[in-house]
């Protein structure tokens, strides 16, 4: 289905498919500590053009003049990610790119933030609300209701906003699991492969918030952390997969992996294949190019690199706009990817993802 087409559907299904913008978080500063809550409760916490250009303001200024920053949603939700009903009401390429720029600005900012940031990850977290938490270095809080996942390829799309940076230095091949299987991975099991630093229990982190506003420096912020952890717990199902996902998920190219999951032939591993048959072959493909290329590349680099992949899947290339209407919009669920096979995807066609934007002007980064 052609954007045009999405355009016209959205409008006229009215109300149910506009985003309400207003309003977009809300945010107070204590002794020198910003803290700032995501709050569109009927949108699940889903972010918009607006509230990524503005969480970039916010956040640039209370770096410069706060000890630490806390970041966090309500109880039950972190965020649900990029709000796409949004980005599918574009109508022009001048649209597409202001959009896309806000996000990958406002990971780089997060990533080389001045002063300690926070994020409580509670409750779920997909898309572009966890990249923007695994994006903090060092302080990153996963709880027992943590509900990570990047589903992107389930629509037709790819994991953006800095995910092939940090997804492809997950160890042990988990970040290829992630971003093919788009698995859900819980807080305890985010601690274990590095993409929480901290495993606390979401009935502690309200005393958490009113003991790290009392921190003077960065072991003051060290010492709350650790005295309010916990242990995670033994054999999730992380521990008791790890073997299995690292053997699986490493392929050089992703028929590979579909066959390391059937010759393994578990029950897990029929229901990876069953899931990764649903995804977008041409997304599949092209967000395993992408981690592998990541592996070698700076953060700029990789994000420059996300910023041509959402513009090339703006302008018609892949399955986003089918995706978008078969479980966004129709909620047929039966998505006509452009593809119907990973072999039908040829590497001439995802190289065409890469390329640069030609006479459209790449990445601007806000310093």
């Amino acid at each position: 289905m052609s954007l045009g087409k999405l355009n016209k559907k959205l409008i006229l299904l009215g109300r149910n498919f506009c985003s309400k913008s207003d309003p977009y978080f809300i945010h107070n500063e204590r002794n020198n500590c910003g803290v700032l809550q995501l709050y569109r409760p009927k949108a699940l916490n889903a972010i918009n053009r607006d509230t990524f250009n503005n969480l970039y303001v916010l956040l640039n200024e209370l770096q410069n003049r706060n000890n630490l920053v806390i970041f966090k949603g309500n109880d039950k939700i972190f965020s649900s990610g990029g709000d796409i009903k949004e980005l599918v009401q574009f109508t022009s390429i001048d649209q597409a790119k202001e959009y896309y720029q806000h996000p990958l600005n406002l990971f780089r900012l997060v990533h080389n933030f001045k002063v300690p940031f926070i994020p409580l990850m509670n409750g779920v977290c997909f898309g572009a609300a966890s990249n923007l938490t695994v994006a903090a270095k060092k302080y990153r809080v996963a709880t027992e209701k943590t509900d990570f996942a990047m589903p992107e390829a389930k629509i037709g799309y790819v994991t953006d906003n800095g995910s092939s940076y940090f997804l492809s230095r997950v160890p042990r091949n988990i970040g290829y699991y992630i971003a093919l299987a788009s698995p859900r991975i819980k807080g305890y099991d985010m601690n274990k492969i590095g993409l929480a630093d901290y495993y606390i229990e979401s009935e502690r982190l309200s005393e958490l918030e009113d003991e790290l506003v009392k921190s003077k420096n960065t072991d003051d912020i060290e010492r709350t952390l650790k005295k309010f952890s916990s242990e995670p717990p033994k054999h999730t199902e992380m521990d008791t997969l790890i073997k299995e996902i690292d053997k699986c998920f490493d392929g050089d190219t992703v028929e590979e992996i579909v066959d390391n999951l059937n010759l393994d032939g578990s029950e897990w591993a029929m229901n990876i294949v069953r899931s990764m048959n649903k995804n977008s072959p041409t997304s599949l493909k092209v967000c395993h190019k992408e981690l592998t290329l990541g592996k070698s590349m700076s953060l700029d680099d990789c994000l420059k690199m996300e910023y041509r992949l959402a513009i090339h899947h703006f302008t018609g290339k892949g399955d986003f706009n089918e995706g978008v209407r078969a479980l966004l919009i129709d909620r047929d669920n039966k998505p006509q990817w452009e593809f119907k096979a990973l072999h039908e995807v040829t590497d001439e066609y995802v190289n065409e993802f890469f390329k640069p934007l030609d006479d459209q002007k790449e990445l601007a980064f806000k310093d």
